[in-house]
């Protein structure tokens, strides 16, 4: 998943730009992984197993709504292209 982000943001760029938009991009992802490993054992500690699969499946459903909701959109929008 790092690796295919990394591929499209090279594409994304200019040559000059490439360098400190890959930092910035490692530096968030690695930072995220690193806080949300640390955070994880005080969230189960104090909210329990069962309410951070709540919440877990709670992001997870709110998220696939979201994709569902972008690919009827893109879909009616290519179909008036189309035509």
């Amino acid at each position: 998943m790092f690796t295919a982000g990394t591929t499209l943001l090279q594409h994304a760029h200019n040559s000059s730009e490439k360098a400190q938009v890959q930092g910035l991009n490692d530096f968030v992802v690695y930072g995220l992984t690193a806080i949300s490993t640390l955070s994880s054992g005080y969230m189960l500690e104090h909210i329990g197993w069962m309410n951070m699969n709540k919440l877990v499946f709670g992001v997870l459903g709110l998220l696939f709504m979201i994709t569902l909701w972008y690919v009827i959109t893109e879909r009616k929008t290519l179909g008036a292209i189309k035509a």
